[in-house]
């Protein structure tokens, strides 16, 4: 998963100008802007960031208080300044609170840059790991007693976390603004994520309390807690709903004995989470559908969602006539702008 920094700025040209320069380093990060310090509070509970580009004098909220909302929530988040003023005495005060870098305006890109990639280097000084379990990762770590910070990026809900450990105990843990063992409960509910792993944390308070195993334990019983509540409450009223409009649908049509089975299945979601990236960046709209074929009696249709509704039809339906039911079925289905496969 690419890392992302936060450019934050009134200056719409600027803000265009440095996204466009920077956007040749994409392999590296992306470019999130905001407008102002508000709009820059927002994406922050978006997104993870590794790094934020600050201009001091804005509308709303100014760099000065963001600067101090990222203290707070967001302590371990490198800042860089970016501003016009250049008193001696401002500048004092901002280098002052621990920023990575003040530049001063106008500047190009060429000296942004250098700081960025040293800031991101910085970050991954311990190494980058890709698709990996946070359970098995974060039980390593506490044997072999590390001491080090680690982001951690869950590609498929996009979201992002630290965590800090000291002589490989887990001490703290931090997702958004949540910070201690709840934020330790939801990083361990994911199942490959992408490490960057800095050597070295700086000393803070142990917000966990407690050894590695029994928080995984937990964290392990409340993701199948979850999912299960998820798939039985899906299968017993949105499903039941749904297939019951869905033949309804067909008999109309007079097609209704073509459906044979309907179940929902969380690794086709994920199969079709990919398929809606594809779309979307070809430009081909948004998946709604999909089929397999089958040599055998039925084939396979199956629809977005987490768990993915599959249903099982019958082989040689007319594809076309049970796609479009399915339409007309599934509750919130666009019928423009879609796309099928």
């Amino acid at each position: 998963m690419i890392r992302k920094i936060l450019l934050v700025d009134d200056d719409l040209i600027l803000r265009m100008a440095l996204e466009k320069r920077l956007a040749v380093h994409r392999d590296s990060f992306a470019v999130v802007t905001a407008a102002d310090g508000f709009e820059a509070v927002k994406e922050l509970k978006r997104f993870p960031f590794s790094l934020i580009i600050v201009d001091l004098i804005m509308p709303r909220m100014d760099g000065m208080s963001l600067i101090a909302h990222i203290r707070e929530h967001y302590p371990d988040l490198p800042v860089i300044v970016i501003s016009a003023m250049e008193s001696p005495e401002i500048k004092a005060k901002i280098t002052a609170g621990g920023v990575l870098a003040y530049l001063g305006k106008p500047f190009g890109a060429d000296d942004l840059l250098p700081i960025i990639m040293s800031s991101l280097r910085n970050e991954a000084d311990g190494g980058i790991m890709y698709a990996v379990s946070p359970t098995v990762f974060l039980q390593l770590m506490e044997m072999e007693a590390k001491t080090c910070t680690v982001r951690i990026l869950d590609k498929a809900a996009d979201q992002g976390g630290m965590f800090y450990f000291i002589d490989g105990r887990l001490v703290d843990a931090r997702v958004g603004e949540r910070r201690g063992i709840d934020a330790a409960y939801e990083v361990f509910t994911w199942d490959a994520v992408t490490l960057f792993i800095h050597n070295g944390c700086k000393p803070r308070e142990n917000a966990i309390n407690s050894d590695l195993q029994p928080i995984i334990m937990k964290a392990v019983g409340m993701k199948d807690e979850a999912e299960e509540f998820a798939d039985n409450g899906r299968g017993e009223d949105e499903g039941s709903e749904f297939l019951a409009r869905l033949k309804n649908l067909l008999l109309k049509a007079g097609g209704a004995d073509c459906l044979a089975g309907f179940s929902y299945d969380r690794k086709v979601g994920r199969m079709v989470d990919h398929l809606q990236q594809i779309g979307t960046a070809a430009g081909f709209g948004a998946f709604q559908a999909g089929l397999v074929r089958s040599r055998g009696k039925h084939d396979i249709i199956f629809l977005p969602g987490q768990p993915a509704p599959v249903l099982t039809v019958r082989a040689g339906s007319i594809r076309s006539q049970v796609l479009e039911r399915i339409r007309q079925a599934a509750p919130g289905q666009p019928n423009e702008g879609q796309t099928t496969v």
